[in-house]
């Protein structure tokens, strides 16, 4: 049986798995590069065998290929030989249908993930079409990302009793 690494690559972390009990993570962040990444990849994953990487990222992805630099990580992604620095086969989806096709069952499915930003996904049969709905406009230069994580924010204010608004909400 064929072995799959799945990296999972976040704003905040990026997640290695091979197996249920096999998993691994650490801290991304905006200085990130991908040669950072590799560099933090290949020593937790020695002794991992495998045969092909799934790889899941925070950008639009067209074709296997990253379309545009993400927002929440370094620069040098376009382009980069994922293939090369892994030694295997590489297939690159966007996150949100990554994480989307995980919970998967049939039938139509809207995903959205709530995460550094918001991920959105539609599947069904037998297609998966990652939505960049995170950029759509609300109003006077408000996106539903932004509305969302405001929305978010002044719930956790309002049970956590506080009366002052956060002020995350209206960034």
């Amino acid at each position: 049986m064929k072995k799959i690494l799945v990296i999972d690559i976040g704003g905040r972390h990026v997640k290695l798995m091979i197996s249920r009990t096999k998993r691994r993570k650490f801290k991304s962040g905006a200085a990130m590069t991908p040669r950072e990444m590799m560099s933090q990849i290949k020593p937790l994953i020695a002794g991992w065998k495998f045969d092909f990487v799934s790889m899941g990222f925070p950008s639009p992805v067209v074709n296997g290929q990253i379309a545009s630099e993400p927002k929440h990580l370094g620069e040098g992604w376009i382009g980069f030989d994922f293939e090369k620095a892994l030694g295997k086969p590489v297939r690159l989806i966007n996150d949100a249908a990554m994480q989307a096709l995980g919970s998967y069952r049939g039938g139509r499915m809207l995903f959205l993930g709530l995460g550094t930003g918001l991920g959105s996904t539609f599947i069904w049969t037998n297609t998966v079409l990652p939505l960049e709905l995170s950029i759509c406009r609300t109003g006077i230069a408000q996106s539903l990302k932004i509305i969302l994580a405001g929305l978010g924010w002044n719930g956790l204010a309002r049970r956590s009793g506080s009366a002052k608004s956060n002020s995350r909400s209206r960034n």
